[in-house]
């Protein structure tokens, strides 16, 4: 079989994930303030990767539901290889490094089945947020990922506006969840995005434990983004974050 070889990029990471939302300073340069050696991939921009495979190979056909799992860091300049596979009517992709291909790091599939119990309605609460899709955010996105004068605003995007607010906590900034690592995603999408304004709906579950002064958090975010009175997409995603006492000012 014949895989595809990718050299992971911090510049082109740093530009996708800006543009699509997600300012999680471990995938910058305040990664050290987290107890990381190095930058951290975002998996908003493995997302990114991997919608424009599915759109390439004609596997991308609205409404759809996507899966991702996000298993092992990745860093700048390491060589990942590509697998893709159709089975029971849903495109896999894989991303394994390099040096270990038995290592998946990252994986996703993208299949016509929606998730009916992906119900936003039946939370009891939620945060609403508004904000806006630039032309120069997608120009900035097209660059990352080599999309030349693309005019479609991919779906990430809407994750990664769910994403910016969460990470940001806008309505609270003092803790805001920076740090924080994402593990998995399920997220129903019903219509493409366009340049214009949004407007976003979140919901936090938050498991918080605390040992030896670190304030462990395991939490699930559900959100909904809306776009000229249609429902765009409606996902959660989960993952986990410590609070550390250097974190404060971010």
């Amino acid at each position: 079989m014949n895989l595809e070889t990718i050299i992971v990029s911090r510049q082109n990471w740093e530009q996708c994930a800006l543009a699509a939302g997600d300012n999680n300073s471990i995938h910058y340069d305040d990664y050290y303030k987290f107890n990381l050696p190095k930058p951290i991939c975002p998996g908003v921009y493995f997302l990114a990767l991997a919608e424009n495979y599915a759109r390439k190979n004609n596997h991308f056909e609205l409404p759809m539901h996507v899966e991702a799992k996000f298993k092992e860091p990745v860093y700048d300049d390491q060589y990942l290889k590509i697998k893709q596979e159709v089975y029971n009517s849903r495109l896999h992709i894989y991303f394994i490094r390099d040096s270990r291909l038995n290592t998946v790091v990252a994986e996703f599939n993208f299949g016509k089945s929606l998730d009916s119990s992906m119900n936003f309605e039946t939370l009891s609460s939620y945060e609403t947020f508004t904000g806006e899709i630039s032309s120069k955010e997608l120009s900035l996105f097209n660059r990352a990922l080599g999309l030349g004068e693309n005019q479609t605003v991919y779906l990430t995007f809407v994750v990664g506006r769910i994403l910016k607010n969460f990470l940001n906590n806008v309505h609270n900034p003092k803790k805001n969840r920076h740090g924080a690592l994402l593990t998995n995603v399920e997220f129903d999408f019903f219509h493409e995005a366009v340049i214009g304004n949004i407007n976003v709906n979140l919901f936090v579950k938050d498991d918080i434990k605390t040992r030896n002064n670190v304030i462990n958090h395991k939490y699930e975010v559900y959100g909904n983004v809306h776009q000229n009175e249609e429902l765009i997409g409606i996902g959660k995603g989960s993952g986990s974050y410590k609070e550390f006492s250097n974190c404060k000012d971010l």
